[in-house]
């Protein structure tokens, strides 16, 4: 994730508005991660990244949770 952060490009990439949903379930976020960032987390690694940066505990990460938490990677 931190890489994606760092290496992530407004103007080269297809953007961060895919991630513009109420909530990203762990299968959704595996899904998103590959298509933006063509990076590719296993289950449990998509699970652990929603536990990280899920803020509110509500077990899934919402767009506001992980922009924060993706450009403080950066």
């Amino acid at each position: 994730m931190s890489e994606a952060a760092y290496k992530y490009d407004k103007a080269t990439s297809i953007g961060l508005k895919s991630f513009d949903e109420k909530e990203i379930s762990a299968f959704a976020l595996q899904d998103l991660m590959f298509r933006v960032f063509m990076v590719k987390l296993t289950p449990a690694e998509s699970v652990a990244v929603i536990d990280h940066f899920d803020r509110d505990h509500s077990g899934s990460l919402d767009y506001a949770e992980f922009l924060i938490s993706f450009f403080h990677l950066a």
